[in-house]
């Protein structure tokens, strides 16, 4: 691997992790918005606390909904750079290095066209929502935001991919690769 592609694998692995980071701060601000408002529907309920306007978080369902989404998104980047996605075994068992390494190319190929096609997807959705003006029921929050904050997660999803798809055809063509 040159010093360029070694960087660029150092980037792309910084900004997984600072993604991934950020993934984790939104799950616990979901964990703690989902805890405050079941503890403010339960408080509501009880006659010597009526009066006292408890009750649940407005809009607590649309800001899990947005936020799980960015969440999702932000995981994505590290769990391609870090192997993480299922992978089946069985074929490759007996396979000799070189088939497995075939294998794995077409595989990481076929991942980063699927994070392309899902970011270029997602981003469609954002412009139609955007252009239609959609926002949820009571926050009234537009719906483009969601689309538009889970979009850097899969930009850097497709990135990894394809890094990863380079390195495996690189692996691939390897002398280490031969039978």
């Amino acid at each position: 691997m040159s010093p360029d592609e070694t960087a660029s694998a150092g980037l792309i692995d910084r900004l997984a992790l600072g993604l991934a980071l950020f993934g984790g701060a939104v799950l616990l601000a979901l964990v703690g918005l989902s805890a405050l408002s079941i503890l403010g529907r339960s408080l509501a309920g009880l006659p010597f606390l009526a009066g006292l306007g408890l009750g649940p978080v407005p809009g607590d369902f649309e800001l899990v909904e947005v936020g799980t989404a960015v969440a999702v998104s932000s995981f994505l980047p590290i769990c391609e750079r870090r192997g993480g996605h299922l992978a089946v075994e069985i074929v490759t068992l007996k396979a000799g290095p070189r088939l497995t390494a075939l294998i794995v190319l077409v595989s990481r190929l076929l991942m980063a066209l699927a994070a392309a096609v899902l970011g270029t997807m997602l981003a469609e959705g954002m412009v139609e929502r955007f252009s239609t003006g959609e926002s949820t029921m009571i926050l009234a929050l537009p719906s483009w935001v969601g689309y538009a904050l889970s979009l850097p997660g899969i930009a850097l999803f497709s990135v990894a991919a394809a890094a990863g798809a380079l390195a495996a055809g690189r692996d691939l063509l390897a002398p280490g690769a031969r039978p």
